[in-house]
């Protein structure tokens, strides 16, 4: 039930998008269609896996396949995949598929309340790289449960799982000193620091 929480959380949401497209239900579930490329997608797993209210993106999957952007997949019934043909398709997908600052910082924001939040950087889906790690978080005390339920609940918002790794503040500066792989691959790639309470520590890059 955690992810049908999650179309509730507009204040995570991308206003302006979901003003463009018409609604955040779209926005949504554009972002889970373009994520699959030309993969399909049940209302069973829609309405019934992910447990995203019928009511409320029913709607919008009618009015995205009546626009062209979705369609019917011809050998299963019941499943929708991304319209190819659609003649702006390659622009919208550009434009969903991209988290904005705003909406990226209420998800910063949105963290900060789980625990002793030291440093916060974002990569993979925030930047332009496509694999690898999305979130980076560096705190003391942080309640790890809770932090892992936000982010599943905001999942549905990005389109796909955030892949992220919580480090406490003590290991994350012994992997420094070290510049271990799995740090040294973050800070050598695209990424930005979004908070940084950790004194003394600087962006390497």
């Amino acid at each position: 039930k955690k992810l049908a929480q999650a179309w509730k959380l507009s204040r995570f949401s991308d206003p302006a998008l979901s003003g463009i497209l018409g609604g955040e239900a779209r926005v949504i579930l554009l972002r889970l269609f373009f994520h699959l490329q030309k993969g399909a997608l049940s209302t069973r797993h829609l309405f019934h896996e992910m447990q995203l209210p019928e009511d409320f993106f029913g709607v919008a999957l009618k009015e995205l396949v009546k626009l062209g952007v979705l369609k019917q997949t011809p050998s299963v019934r019941g499943s929708f995949q991304i319209n190819t043909a659609f003649p702006y398709i390659s622009e919208l997908e550009q434009m969903v598929m991209r988290v904005s600052k705003e909406q990226r910082d209420l998800f910063i924001e949105g963290l900060k309340k789980f625990g002793r939040m030291k440093l916060i950087i974002v990569a993979g889906l925030f930047s332009d790289r496509k694999e690898g790690v999305d979130l980076l978080l560096v705190g003391d005390h942080v309640k790890m449960k809770s932090v892992d339920e936000f982010i599943k609940r905001c999942d549905v918002l990005f389109g796909r799982p955030l892949n992220y790794t919580l480090l406490d503040t003590k290991e994350f500066q012994y992997r420094y000193s070290m510049f271990d792989r799995f740090l040294r691959e973050i800070f050598e790639g695209p990424h930005q620091i979004c908070f940084n309470a950790i004194k003394g520590f600087r962006d390497p890059q």
